[in-house]
């Protein structure tokens, strides 16, 4: 199987897969902006409470993982913030009305403390902020490396004492 060379064909093949497990559906609801992020968390919960919810958690540790490591390059090196407004400013990102966006160019103007510290929290804010993060398309901070990606996972896959969802 070739591997997928888009975030799109793997949140396409995501799809599929969840759609022939347990006969899940996509729906899509319009709500009021104020209260989108309430249903977000109860969508979250419903896809955790069933088996396909460990991909979900082990997914959003990686994510948590990953903007540790940001955070601390970050702190050292603050021009990489530049980049990631860059990254905002330019397309996809630039083309869509999407709230998230509007979040991620006012926390990339906040200190950077401030910025490592959100990345790297566990609240629902944050969690919903590493979905769309603008780091990962930081080529100094893409993760290349075969052995540390593995690592990663390795990490992200096993049981932790703490709640991290």
């Amino acid at each position: 199987m070739m591997p997928d060379r888009t975030i799109t064909e793997r949140s396409a093949r995501y799809r599929r897969k969840l759609v022939a497990h347990r006969n899940w559906r996509r729906v899509e609801v319009f709500v009021p902006a104020d209260r989108a992020g309430e249903l977000r968390e109860f969508a979250r919960r419903l896809r955790i409470g069933s088996p396909a919810g460990e991909s979900e958690r082990i997914n959003d540790r990686l994510k948590l993982l990953y903007h540790r490591l940001v955070a601390r390059r970050i702190r050292h090196e603050p021009r990489l913030i530049e980049r990631a407004k860059a990254i905002i400013a330019s397309a996809p990102f630039a083309r869509t009305d999407r709230a998230y966006v509007e979040e991620w160019r006012h926390l990339l103007d906040r200190p950077v403390a401030t910025i490592a510290d959100a990345l790297t929290s566990r609240s629902s804010q944050s969690r919903r902020l590493r979905l769309s993060s603008p780091f990962p398309f930081v080529d100094e901070l893409r993760i290349e490396d075969p052995l540390l990606r593995r690592r990663l996972w390795s990490v992200a896959k096993r049981p932790s004492a703490r709640k991290t969802s």
